[in-house]
């Protein structure tokens, strides 16, 4: 995949207003733990059904009128947006105990400094690899 096809469908998502938060893999049949965990062992996510990316894609088709995209170009809308989440999940891990306690979309300054001893920080795609 290169950056004119991401930018193409991070485009479209703007466009179109998709976006995934930290509910949407349910549609996949994901966590948010283990779209991070699918993502680093293959970014274009085919190791997540087709079937799962078509139906995400033909709700995606009757709610914006069809849209005049195809069904290929509305399952990588939803790949990239799966993407771009996977890319910003991070978790807080128990330095003693090498676990995940929480997920959390953005990390901020003020999030940082209210962490407890002996916690950290970790990006959820260096985690997994």
């Amino acid at each position: 995949m290169n950056t004119e096809h991401m930018e193409k469908y991070k485009e479209l998502n703007r466009k179109f207003g998709v976006a995934w938060d930290l509910d949407s893999p349910k549609f996949v049949k994901e966590t948010p733990v283990s779209l991070v965990e699918k993502y680093v062992e293959n970014k274009y996510f085919t190791n997540i059904k087709l079937g799962y990316w078509d139906h995400l894609a033909i709700s995606f088709a009757a709610y914006n009128n069809r849209s005049g995209l195809s069904l290929s170009e509305m399952v990588c809308m939803q790949k990239q947006a799966a993407r771009d989440l996977a890319e910003s999940i991070y978790f807080i891990v128990d330095e003693r105990n090498i676990t995940y306690t929480k997920v959390i979309g953005t990390v901020t300054r003020a999030t940082i400094m209210k962490l407890e001893e002996g916690f950290s920080i970790i990006k959820g795609t260096e985690y997994f690899k």
